[in-house]
This record gives C-alpha cells, sequence and structure tokens, in this order.
C-alpha cells in the first residue's frame, strides 16, 4: 500500500490509487467537535454510468429469446409429437418467462419530485438517480430511496450553563435538508439521529459561549440582547458540522430561552435590580443636565444676584425634585422662616 501526500489531501492505495482522504486536521478547542475523517472514503453524487433505455433494451432481448424458444418449442411440439427434450424446454422457457416479469419489477422504479434513489453493485457505489420519472437498473443493483425535502427539526428543551456558569433552558428548531445524497447516506449511520444529534450539540455550544444577558456591558454580546450575532454564530457551528456529511442547513432559530425553574426567580430580581439602576443613572444625568442650564440661564441673563451658598441650594433643591419619587411640597421664605 503506498501512501503520498499532497498539500491537504492524501492519497491512499495502491500505484493507482483507491480513494482521495482528505488530512487529519489539527484539533481544536475543547467544545469545538472533532470530525476525525481520515479513514472515511468521501462519496459525492454522479449520475450511473448506464441509461434506462439501456437496461431495458438487453431486458426486452432477453425476454424476447425465451419467447421465441418458446415458440419454436411449441410449434414442434404440435407438428411431431412431444418429445423429452421438447418439453424440458417448454419448461424452461416459461420458467424463465415468469422469472422475466419478476425481473422486470425488480429492475423499475419511479422517483418522484425532490426524490432520488442511491445505487450499490455488490458494495461499490455506482451512481444517484435525481431526475424525477420512470428508470430501470440492473437487477442485481441495490437501491436506497432518500429525500431532498426540506425538514425541521425542534430539539428538546435543553437544561445548559451559559458563559456565567448560570444555568438556562434553550431550544431551537432546524430547517435542513439532503444536498449530496451519497455523502450522506455513506457517511452517517442514521441521518435522523445524526442531525438530532448534532443539533442539540450545537445548541449546547452555542449556549455555553456566550451569557444569557449582558447587564448593561455594551461591547459583550448575549444570548438575550444580540440574536442575530448568535444566530449567525449558530448556523456556522451547523454547517462546520453537517457540511461534511452531505446535509445542507437552511435556516435556524431559537423558540425557547429562558433561566431554569431553580434560579429563575432570583435571576429575574436581579435584572429587576439592573433595570432599576441604569434607569436611576439615566434620571440623574439628565437631572444635572437640566440644574447647569437653569443656573447657567440665570447668570447670562443677569435676572438675580446668587452667592455660592444660594446657587448651592438651588441646585440642591433642583435635584432634590427631579430625582424625587414623590410628589414635591413647595415652601415659601417669609422673612427669614418658612410656611
Amino acid at each position: 500500500m503506498a501512501s503520498s501526500r499532497t498539500g491537504s489531501v492524501r492519497r491512499v492505495g495502491d500505484a493507482e490509487g483507491v480513494a482521495m482522504l482528505p488530512a487529519p486536521q489539527k484539533a481544536g478547542p475543547a467544545l469545538q467537535v472533532l470530525h476525525d475523517d481520515s479513514s472515511m472514503i468521501h462519496y459525492e453524487d454522479f449520475s450511473p454510468s448506464y441509461s434506462t433505455s439501456q437496461c431495458l433494451l438487453v431486458y426486452f432481448a432477453f425476454l424476447l429469446s425465451f419467447l421465441l424458444v418458446l415458440i419454436i418449442c411449441a410449434s414442434r411440439a404440435s407438428a411431431k409429437g412431444e418429445s423429452p427434450a421438447t418439453t424440458a424446454l417448454i419448461v424452461v422457457s416459461a420458467v424463465g418467462l415468469w422469472v422475466s416479469v419478476i425481473v422486470f419489477f425488480r429492475m423499475v422504479m419511479v422517483i418522484g419530485p425532490n426524490e432520488g434513489v442511491v445505487l450499490t453493485s455488490f458494495g461499490n457505489y455506482v451512481g444517484t438517480i435525481k431526475t424525477a420519472g420512470f428508470h430501470a437498473t440492473w437487477p442485481w443493483i441495490s437501491r436506497r430511496s432518500v429525500s431532498f425535502r426540506l425538514k425541521n427539526f425542534v430539539s428538546e428543551q435543553l437544561k445548559v450553563s451559559d458563559a456565567r456558569s448560570n444555568p438556562i433552558v434553550i431550544s431551537a428548531v432546524v430547517a435542513w435538508s439532503i444536498g449530496d445524497a451519497a455523502k450522506a447516506i455513506f457517511s452517517t449511520l442514521d441521518i435522523d439521529t445524526f442531525v438530532r444529534v448534532q443539533s442539540e450539540g450545537a445548541v449546547r455550544a452555542i449556549a455555553a459561549r456566550f451569557p444569557y444577558d449582558s447587564y448593561g456591558v455594551n461591547d459583550e454580546i448575549s444570548l438575550t440582547s444580540n440574536s442575530g450575532e448568535v444566530l449567525h454564530s449558530l448556523l456556522d457551528e451547523l454547517h462546520s458540522r453537517f457540511g461534511s456529511v452531505g446535509i445542507v442547513v437552511h435556516d435556524t432559530n431559537l423558540v425557547r430561552l429562558a433561566y431554569a425553574d431553580e434560579v429563575a426567580s432570583s435571576m429575574l430580581q436581579r435584572q429587576m435590580a439592573s433595570a432599576v439602576v441604569a434607569a436611576r443613572s439615566q434620571i440623574v444625568t439628565g437631572a444635572v443636565l437640566m440644574v447647569e442650564d437653569a443656573l447657567g440661564q440665570l447668570a447670562a441673563r443677569n435676572i438675580c444676584e446668587m452667592s455660592p451658598q444660594e446657587r448651592t441650594r438651588l441646585a440642591s433643591n433642583l435635584l432634590t425634585v427631579l430625582c424625587g419619587d414623590s410628589r414635591p411640597t413647595a415652601t415659601v421664605s417669609v422673612g427669614g422662616g418658612s410656611s
């Protein structure tokens, strides 16, 4: 067995080679699924080397030969009387005619729209038929039907930990279809099981990569605040897992995203506290700007002369009115007192 390397492709086999296998990839991060397919032979869809007309032509040639032998034997038997040899030929021809009928139904097949048939001959891949309509193949060819229609997979509600180790519940829907029938059939033991396991693995990997909420951190991508970036990352993760086996991912979306029940109440309080802090910060910032503008306009228009103590008192009163929760009560100073 000869082996030679050329770039990223390794040729394994005899002098002429039997398969082109990709070189093993370097190990990735711990959360990345590693596809060590160095021992797999990758197939791609191609049309078989024979046509339906060729198969039917050979079949009808054999059928006509059986009919011709049967007619000749029957005519001789009626003219000269039956003999053991003639009787044997008649029996053999009749049996061959019935076998031809059975073989005919074994050869022919009807393929519907967006369907295909993968053909193998004694364990060797010979081609894929994707054209809808009536087709015929050799009787010894094994066939496996496959559908190219779009399918939806909805994952279970998975309990995982986000980037901050908070337990969350997440679920996703994946729209997928088979793009290369030969790759999908020969590279996976069960296509539906492979899609389910790899989809749930991709959802778990994305959930562990991002936090549930950014909590005011502007540059941090979170599952709730940056759905577009998260879905794009999930789509890339699915493409990397399904591309090597001939499965195409068309779209994906999150159908459920929430904190786990055991931390839902406490995390809700944290969210409410964060919202209150953010709102108070915005109120104080706006109040300071309003007080600054009021003091500036009073000084610019010479409406009244105020000492530094009076300016400080006015700013304090305005901030109290603008930032307070309750309705303010007005007081008027009269002769150094208040009423």
